[in-house]
């Protein structure tokens, strides 16, 4: 029941966003509801609750205490998802990102064998190589463009003026750190224990989460 719960509300916000005058906001300086993350949204909202719901068949054989660990991680996932994906700020970005990293690694080990608890450990250090990598882009780049905010506009529109050298390299290692969570080069051995640990529709939201 709170598993529908939870995606009868996700649902509902993403119908909020689109019909309910949302759609295109910003609020404050977190998070914009842009064209792009309405549609990743709503195609979470739909993958999400399918890998939410198709988990029954995966967990047949674990205790009680294993199914509401990872029904419950795997809500927190898709939040920290959703949070991703609306964020219009770079460090927000990255928060958010960095929260999916550790719901993934609660997934992977939620059923508590010597074999899962490798992975989750393979997992948590490629992914936080690789955003302690984003992380550092991330304050290369602000000190290229000497720009206060990390809005993403805000940074675009200093970009212009911002030392070359410094604005490649950021983008090199925002690009290589990110690249943990699409499993591609350079960190693409994140996912090589965990996609095998975790139940496959913990994989599939992940995957969606790193390609989007």
């Amino acid at each position: 029941l709170t598993g529908a719960a939870f995606y009868a509300v996700q649902a509902a916000f993403a119908v909020r966003i689109v019909a309910g005058g949302l759609y295109g906001e910003t609020s404050a300086v977190w998070f914009a509801f842009d064209a792009a993350g309405t549609l990743f949204y709503c195609l979470l909202c739909i993958v999400s609750a399918f890998a939410f719901f198709h988990s029954k068949a995966s967990l047949h054989d674990c205790d009680l205490r294993q199914t509401r660990t990872y029904a419950g991680l795997l809500m927190l996932l898709t939040t920290a998802i959703a949070g991703a994906y609306f964020a219009s700020n770079l460090a927000v970005t990255w928060i958010f990102l960095e929260a999916t990293t550790l719901c993934s690694a609660g997934i992977v080990y939620h059923r508590r064998t010597a074999q899962a608890l490798e992975a989750a450990w393979k997992y948590v250090f490629v992914c936080s190589t690789g955003i302690a990598m984003a992380y550092l882009g991330i304050l290369l780049l602000a000190a290229a463009t000497q720009c206060e905010s990390l809005d993403y506009e805000a940074v675009t529109a200093a970009a212009a003026g911002g030392n070359a050298l410094y604005l490649k390299t950021a983008f090199l290692l925002i690009l290589c750190g990110y690249s943990c969570k699409v499993e591609l080069f350079p960190l693409y051995t994140v996912g090589i224990d965990a996609n095998f640990a975790a139940p496959s529709p913990r994989l599939g939201a992940h995957l969606r989460r790193g390609w989007y």
